[in-house]
């Protein structure tokens, strides 16, 4: 894949800054309807990988083929048709079900392969637009965080500032950017007079982060399915500063069994939970190793691992009501925190605090050829299916190109889960839908 050096200045009659799901389908979109060729398109992403918020961690237990999704996990057509229709009828890609339990299956994995079981990690189906995208001619330049943006009237180039030196020039820039990194590129950027006033920047302000974290336990011996018999269902023990949370599911953790469907190992996770103030991450969030990655691993080859390891396990084991003391802790653990400091996200997903002034949240720069594809800014927050949304709003409206979509009207798709959050507690019976989380 093309990657140029650091005093490359490419020209880009389109640039789309950040690799995530938003970013790469309105690349895609444009390439596949011939409005643009490949090779006028220019993909700029701040990490090496690409997926943003959607990270799936491969090659994991002893046989090195167990997956991990640290962020974005599933599909759920009632609430992410585009979503779905992408992953299984554009892109072709096999799923399977998501709870084994659930009859009839309402939301869905990306397999392996067709008629598989195994979960090939929900960054597959990002993976794959971009290398059809590479394989076209899009050039790809990972490793290039956008810092700023200079344009001197409506109708100019922009050009883009990278954290790298490098520069760029752009006709036209979709920014698949989540709030906080948003706000700091405009900050530092100059552009024309009046495109960002007071009320942009307060439109901008109308959504709040919230912080997400996840757990998984890798146990050698799968014990909620080889001595439980369970591959379906939840679990909860509430955890404050000194004991860790507990919201878990059985059906979630990438597991592997024998060809009797016996002997498992696998993934149990044993948290999914999330807030805005951060409380329920409060135990975990000083055993992120590094800031550079919401993922750590921890293990058992030290003493801070292994108390940590066995005192998740106590955790689960009483919030499944499984008081067993015969079984043995997990091996290791893998730990995701999405928050503030979370380079490139900064929050798991985002709520609107006011539903006031969305239209200029949704499109602050639309007539300068800067265009926002991306979850925060969406009227389905929390879920990559916002981002698609935006995505293809921007498509039509600005560049022609109409959704691929089999329903005819694209808002009679418009997820509902929109919420007014403030600073008093959200009773979940007051959402008119399950949040991203559910």
């Amino acid at each position: 894949m093309h990657t140029p050096g650091p005093l490359s200045t490419p020209l880009c009659l389109r640039a789309h800054a950040g690799a995530g799901t938003g970013g790469l389908y309105s690349a895609l979109r444009l390439v596949d309807t011939g409005t643009v060729d490949a090779s006028n398109i220019c993909i700029f992403e701040m990490a090496g990988r690409v997926g943003g918020r959607i990270m799936s961690l491969r090659g994991l237990g002893p046989d090195k083929d167990l997956v991990v999704d640290v962020g974005a996990y599933r599909t759920w057509p009632e609430y992410t048709p585009i979503l779905h229709a992408l992953i299984t009828e554009y892109l072709k890609l096999p799923v399977h079900c998501y709870d084994p339990g659930e009859v009839p299956c309402t939301k869905f994995n990306i397999a392996t392969e067709e008629g598989s079981d195994r979960k090939a990690g929900f960054t597959t189906f990002v993976e794959e637009m971009m290398d059809r995208l590479v394989r076209a001619g899009a050039r790809w330049f990972p490793n290039y965080e956008l810092k700023a943006i200079v344009q001197a009237s409506a109708s100019a180039d922009k050009q883009l500032t990278f954290g790298n030196g490098a520069q760029a020039v752009a006709s036209k820039l979709i920014l698949n950017m989540p709030q906080r990194p948003l706000l700091k590129v405009l900050r530092a950027s100059s552009l024309p007079t009046g495109a960002l006033d007071s009320g942009s920047f307060e439109a901008l302000h109308t959504v709040a982060t919230e912080l997400v974290s996840k757990v998984y336990l890798y146990y050698s011996d799968a014990w909620w399915i080889n001595d439980l018999g369970l591959n379906s269902g939840s679990f909860e023990l509430s955890g404050d500063a000194a004991n860790m949370e507990v919201k878990g599911r059985y059906h979630d953790g990438d597991v592997k069994c024998d060809a009797d469907g016996q002997n498992c190992h696998g993934f149990l996770l044993a948290t999914y939970a999330h807030d805005f103030a951060g409380a329920t991450e409060m135990y975990l969030r000083r055993f992120q190793n590094d800031r550079d990655s919401p993922a750590t691993i921890i293990g058992n080859a030290d003493p801070e691992g292994t108390n940590f390891l066995q005192h998740a396990h106590d955790r689960v084991i009483s919030a499944s009501n499984d008081h067993s003391t015969t079984l043995a802790p997990p091996e290791f653990a893998v730990i995701a925190n999405w928050n503030i400091a979370t380079p490139g996200a900064g929050a798991g997903w985002h709520g609107w605090t006011s539903l006031e002034h969305t239209d200029v949240a949704l499109d602050p720069l639309g007539v300068h050829g800067i265009h926002l594809v991306n979850e925060a800014f969406s009227m389905a927050q929390g879920w990559a299916e916002g981002s698609l949304q935006q995505a293809d709003s921007v498509l039509k409206g600005y560049f022609g190109v109409d959704h691929p979509w089999s329903w005819a009207d694209l808002e009679e798709t418009s997820n509902p889960c929109v919420i007014e959050y403030t600073a008093a507690p959200c009773p979940i019976e007051s959402a008119p839908c399950p949040i991203a989380a559910a």
